[in-house]
């Protein structure tokens, strides 16, 4: 809930925000600008993944300091370490695929899509099954599949290499703070959007099935 509702919030909140001038610059043709702005969502993106994932690493002892049962606590976080490094990969995942249709590209992330999918299924074999680690696995087994879409999507795309991709430059790096502020007033509508599912979730648990019917 958590890792959903506020660390895939943020990122997915940003890019959203960015894709209307993804748009707009590619548009106008201008590749350079569209370039930068992919480049300025990745610093973005991966750095906000960067942050969650020393939060979430320590989460366990964010849950035994609000007093939540040891054992809940020591398994809620060996699970949330395994999926956690899942947000860098799904931080590069989320803005390219932004940058790639606001160009109109569909076909890296559909092969990507594909791969991810099929390897998913070994994935999961192979850390919950083979590897006997139950839920946790499952955690790693998210992360292995974000690793697997952001690096089939990567390659296919430089393959394909639309005029917009570059390498990093210095100007990358400039003018990232209004881009942020942008894109957090995405974030708080999502915010409000997923935290009302959430709270209508948590609302049912609290007063039962029964009641409820």
């Amino acid at each position: 809930m958590f890792y959903n509702s506020v660390g895939v919030i943020i990122i997915a909140g940003i890019n959203s925000a960015l894709n209307a001038l993804k748009s707009s610059e590619f548009s106008n043709r201008n590749f350079r600008n569209l370039g930068l702005l992919y480049h300025k969502s990745l610093i973005i993106s991966i750095t906000f993944a960067l942050i969650f994932c020393v939060f979430n690493l320590n989460f366990e002892a964010v849950l035994l300091y609000i007093d939540i049962d040891t054992e809940i606590a020591s398994l809620t976080g060996s699970y949330m370490s395994a999926l956690t490094f899942g947000l860098i990969p799904y931080a590069i995942t989320t803005c390219t695929i932004s940058f790639l249709e606001s160009q109109h590209i569909q076909r890296p992330q559909n092969i990507a899509a594909v791969f991810s999918m099929v390897l998913h299924i070994v994935f999961c074999y192979l850390f919950i099954i083979v590897f006997d680690l139950g839920l946790i696995g499952a955690g790693w087994a998210i992360t292995a599949t974000s690793a697997v879409d952001a690096l089939v999507m990567f390659m296919v795309m430089k393959n394909n290499s639309p005029r917009s991709l570059f390498k990093f430059e210095p100007e990358s790096f400039k003018e990232l703070a209004p881009l942020v502020s942008l894109g957090m007033q995405s974030c708080v509508l999502l915010f409000i959007e997923w935290w009302g599912l959430e709270l209508i979730t948590l609302f049912i648990a609290y007063v039962g099935i029964k009641e409820l019917a």
